[in-house]
């Protein structure tokens, strides 16, 4: 047996561990349940688009990272990178502040309802 691509289940559970995260801190975050990030991660189901869009800007990523799937050559990627992505000039202390503002901001639009920022 060879080598064997990452699934996106493994991918999310990497970046959601690269950002120190537990997997109930997603959930609230995406107001979804401990067990759907549990079954992401083992790869029983994947996450529908809407939600891949959430986890993406939650661990300031691109869906592409997420699933594997490379954009078309046309794609544009971001001018700027989140903090969260700049690891080598990030402390711990600032990525744990900007993972603890995009958690408030979670929970605030989960808290409206309406999944406006």
């Amino acid at each position: 047996m060879g080598w064997q691509p990452m699934t996106t289940g493994e991918r999310i559970r990497k970046m959601r561990r690269a950002c120190r995260v537990t997997q109930s801190d997603v959930a609230k975050a995406l107001g979804v349940t401990n067990t759907s990030v549990c079954n992401w991660e083992k790869g029983v189901c994947t996450p529908r688009a809407p939600i891949l869009k959430l986890l993406a800007d939650l661990f300031g990523c691109e869906v592409c990272n997420l699933t594997g799937v490379r954009p078309p050559p046309s794609f544009a990627p971001r001018t700027h990178l989140p903090v969260a992505m700049s690891l080598r000039d990030c402390t711990d202390a600032d990525l744990l502040a900007e993972l603890a503002r995009r958690l408030s901001h979670g929970a605030a639009v989960q808290a409206r309802g309406d999944g406006n920022p």
